[in-house]
């Protein structure tokens, strides 16, 4: 076998993929189909997400206007009158006590018990 002949015979083993030339034809008009519809469902699926930001924009804005709009109605006129101080008299403040550890509580109780010895 000549060079020439080896040559023609890897091209077509490199081009052979099993297929008659009707079924490679038709695989290609396949993939190539395939594509077209994807990308057109890409297309479409984007088409939508725009749709829905879109409709979600308008409504938050719309919302965001009625917000505005109840807060514009309960805006009060005058501000509110300062809290009187008497309101206030009978509470006191009186700081947590701290609780002491118990091995502070056994040495109390042992002082006091040889405290308290006669």
């Amino acid at each position: 076998m000549t060079y020439d002949e080896m040559l023609v015979v890897y091209e077509w083993w490199l081009n052979d993929d099993g297929l008659s030339k009707t079924q490679s034809r038709n695989s290609k008009r396949a993939e190539q189909r395939n594509a077209r519809q994807g990308r057109a469902r890409t297309l479409a699926m984007t088409a939508e997400k725009r749709a829905r930001s879109q409709r979600s924009v308008a409504l938050l804005r719309r919302a965001k206007s009625k917000r505005n709009e109840s807060e514009a109605i309960n805006v009060p006129s005058r501000p509110a009158a300062p809290a009187d101080v008497s309101d206030f008299a009978d509470c006191t403040y009186e700081p947590a006590r701290r609780q002491p550890t118990t091995a502070a509580n056994v040495w109390a109780a042992d002082r006091q018990r040889m405290l308290n010895q006669p």
